[in-house]
């Protein structure tokens, strides 16, 4: 992973990093846009008690979406085997360490 200054993230960017970096491969993509925007939706709701649930709500899901999509070109963000989102670093590690890719 690049070093990078938190000062160049935008704020969605540093709230995706930071729920990312608290809980490396517990989010899909999709999912944690939900969390971020406090959807509604069943599954989503169930995660009302999250700390960040909602923090973005301001926001929509495609633009979560997309700042996800632009973290992972950056090379900051990374996904597991099972398509959870991990700090680039971290899949790097799992990849040398367990042979996973």
């Amino acid at each position: 992973m690049q070093d990078i200054d938190q000062q160049e993230l935008t704020p969605i960017q540093q709230a995706i990093m930071s729920c990312v970096r608290d809980e490396p491969g517990q989010w899909s993509r999709s999912s944690l846009a939900k969390l971020l925007v406090g959807s509604k939706s069943s599954r989503a709701a169930a995660m009302g008690d999250h700390p960040n649930y909602g923090r973005l709500a301001n926001h929509g899901r495609k633009e979560i979406t997309f700042e996800i999509d632009i973290l992972i070109q950056q090379h900051l963000l990374s996904t597991d085997h099972q398509g959870k989102l991990v700090l680039a670093s971290e899949s790097s590690y799992l990849s040398d360490t367990m042979g996973i890719s």
